[in-house]
């Protein structure tokens, strides 16, 4: 009974993902979710009791498998440089694997900004992580290795040059004829591309 109940929750989740995905929280109903999940709305409610509960659920899931890896690269003992190219692989890797993860989260946050940042804000456990990095990042700095920056200019520009490549992927594709195998390879050969120029700018 549990099994087929988690079976039935994972169908829904899915289902919603996509709905969320294609629609936005806005646009997307329960009787949308109900039609792609191929089960009618009283079985819907029955799981899952409003639009809300189940967009936090998958937020909180995308959240996690996102952002919970990048956390692993920033907090463990590797250099500076090897954490950026950490953080670029990760970052493209996530992004071509779950593509609806991320559309799922840009969307959103450009709406409701505070969905996310919520999730930052007076988390102790983060703000040790990137309290660590930046300490990293002035040591580094003070052996004369690379030059001074923040982590939060460090990583804006990481994210700069990892993620609009996707959210501009229909305009790229478009103006230089490319197939989705296409650019996927342009993005997985732009792994050391990318990580080589940050670290090449960071350089003393």
């Amino acid at each position: 009974m549990d099994n087929q109940r988690a079976e039935t929750e994972n169908k829904i989740i899915e289902a919603a993902m996509k709905v969320f995905t294609k629609k936005g929280y806005k646009g997307a109903t329960m009787r949308d979710i109900a039609a792609e999940a191929e089960i009618n709305l009283a079985m819907l409610n029955y799981y899952f009791r409003s639009k809300d509960n189940l967009f936090d659920i998958i937020f909180e899931r995308a959240f996690k498998q996102i952002y919970g890896k990048l956390f692993e690269v920033l907090a463990n003992n590797s250099s500076i440089f090897d954490k950026i190219r950490g953080l670029v692989n990760e970052i493209i890797e996530i992004l071509l694997n779950n593509p609806e993860l991320a559309s799922l989260i840009f969307a959103e946050v450009s709406i409701n900004p505070e969905r996310l940042s919520d999730k930052f804000k007076g988390n102790s456990e983060v703000e040790k992580i990137f309290n660590r990095f930046q300490k990293q990042i002035d040591k580094e700095v003070k052996l004369g290795i690379m030059k001074p920056i923040s982590f939060m200019e460090l990583y804006m520009n990481i994210d700069a040059l990892c993620v609009f490549p996707f959210l501009a992927k229909p305009m790229f594709t478009g103006i230089f004829n490319l197939s989705e195998m296409n650019y996927g390879g342009l993005m997985e050969r732009r792994k050391s591309t990318i990580a080589d120029f940050i670290i090449a700018g960071l350089q003393a």
